[in-house]
């Protein structure tokens, strides 16, 4: 069978100290490629993935639910072979795990043991550092810097270091005792069921990236009013100073007062950007003052029709 190579590495400077390597079908579906990874890397699927080469965004069905950007993609249509050469993984848009990936060039020739149970679309063939810290990158972070002992397990409050929860281990240090014949087999028993779980759940279990109402379900009516009118005074503020300082933003601000009027015109520059903040703080993303114009030329337009 033919096969494309395919290298995984954590985005640290040591490229060395935390990396995977796949034999993964070329025609492999974004979607299965993704929980293939995840199950490579040991992580709960508690969170959403999405991948990014230099031209597209190619996200789940959670991330195209609201505001979609000229770059963005469903990766349910595309494969492997609709990516370029490098591209990156991205993995729970709140901690930040984000991974390099590079295929290797043409094809390998490999015929899968399935008396062993490997698995047909994917082989893992070789990697480093044991695995995810599910909802701690913090302390895989320490622990690669230097800042918690191999030879100990005691958390670092202070630093945000707390023992992982998806992954046991003895002492720190446990991370670099990777044993590639006990990966492999714990590989092969769980990516079936690791990729057949996340697609019934089709994201619904990504809570985290949807995200829960900010000031909780506890909160009397009196916060949440004073909670609303803070974060409308902040938007305000932002949007003010917004205006004054870039000359794209002011210029779009005097086109809009032509058509409407001031207040309506602040009203559709602030919807836009709350829209533009949230997609960043969902994605993981830098704000993008292209897109920002983006969305609000799209809410202008609606406001016409």
């Amino acid at each position: 069978m033919e096969y494309k190579k395919l290298r995984i590495t954590f985005d640290y400077p040591d490229k060395d100290r935390f990396y995977r390597v796949l034999l993964v079908k070329p025609n492999i579906s974004l979607v299965d490629l993704g929980c293939v990874i995840l199950t490579s890397l040991r992580s709960d699927f508690s969170h959403c993935f999405y991948f990014k080469d230099k031209d597209k965004n190619y996200n789940p069905k959670v991330f195209m639910e609201d505001f979609v950007r000229s770059n963005d993609l469903l990766m349910n249509d595309y494969t492997l072979e609709d990516l370029h050469q490098k591209f990156d993984f991205f993995y729970d848009t709140g901690d930040g795990w984000q991974f390099n990936c590079e295929k290797g060039k043409g094809t390998v020739e490999y015929e899968p043991n399935l008396e062993q149970g490997e698995n047909e679309d994917a082989i893992l063939i070789e990697g480093k550092g044991i695995g995810i810290y599910e909802d701690d990158i913090s302390a895989l972070y320490a622990y690669l810097d230097g800042k918690l002992k191999p030879d100990n397990l005691k958390e670092k409050p202070s630093i945000g270091a707390y023992i992982p929860h998806n992954i046991e281990i003895g002492q720190w240090g446990d991370f670099d005792k990777y044993d590639l014949e006990d990966a492999k087999h714990e590989f092969n028993a769980k990516v079936d069921f690791d990729r057949e779980t996340y697609k019934q759940n089709d994201n619904e279990d990504c809570w985290d990236d949807k995200g829960d109402y900010p000031f909780g379900n506890d909160q009397d009516e009196a916060s949440l009013k004073n909670s609303n009118v803070e974060f409308h005074n902040s938007i305000n503020t932002l949007l003010d100073l917004m205006i004054k300082e870039n000359e794209d933003v002011q210029e779009t601000f005097n086109k809009l007062k032509k058509t409407f009027k001031k207040t309506k015109a602040l009203d559709i520059m602030a919807k836009a950007l709350v829209v533009e903040l949230y997609e960043c703080g969902k994605r993981g993303i830098s704000f993008d003052m292209d897109d920002y114009l983006i969305i609000i030329d799209t809410f202008t337009m609606e406001c016409n029709q």
